[in-house]
């Protein structure tokens, strides 16, 4: 499972010891030393992952019907807490049954990447607005990358003579 990054720390929900109490392993990245924190109250840590979007940490999880995000509140305070505050309806998740994730992803932009093997989506964690950005009918599946790159990283020339596809997501960009 892929860290979220955040504060200078690295936070991982599943953990082996993380397996026999409530908590989720963070990593100080500057101290060098590991320490536990609360864990999100999600029903199913298979079914959920941990993402770092606008400065927040924020868990998700997927569900029958979408995803619950919740987000870190006083992250490091001693009544640091975990809020429910978004629940986003996946349109082709209806009358599926639930799988597991094959991608979400968060940025500073406030975009919220959802993806199963049925659907793509971005939701706006400020706006609150979600757009399907593609859907396929079983028995037809999408193939989700889980490795994502971000603009923040060095770009390479290939890319910039690269045509944009119609479709593309701020953050992401899809050869066609």
């Amino acid at each position: 499972m892929t860290p979220a990054a955040l504060h200078g720390h690295l936070h991982w929900l599943q953990h082996p010891e993380g397996r026999l109490t409530n908590h989720m392993a963070v990593f100080n990245m500057v101290d060098e030393t590991f320490k536990q924190m609360t864990s999100p109250p999600v029903t199913s840590k298979f079914f959920a992952d941990l993402l770092a979007i606008d400065k927040f940490l924020m868990a998700s999880e997927f569900t029958y019907l979408g995803v619950d995000l919740w987000v870190m509140e006083g992250y490091g305070a001693m009544d640091e807490r975990w809020e429910l505050r978004h629940r986003v309806v996946l349109p082709w998740m209806r009358g599926m049954t639930l799988e597991r994730p094959l991608l979400i992803e968060g940025g500073n932009d406030s975009d919220v990447i959802m993806g199963t093997a049925y659907g793509l989506g971005v939701y706006n964690v400020k706006s609150k607005t979600f757009r399907t950005v593609i859907t396929v009918k079983p028995p037809d599946a999408l193939l989700l990358s889980r490795n994502m790159l971000r603009e923040s990283l060095v770009p390479h020339t290939f890319f910039d003579n690269q045509q944009q596809h119609p479709t593309c997501l701020p953050l992401f960009h899809f050869l066609s």
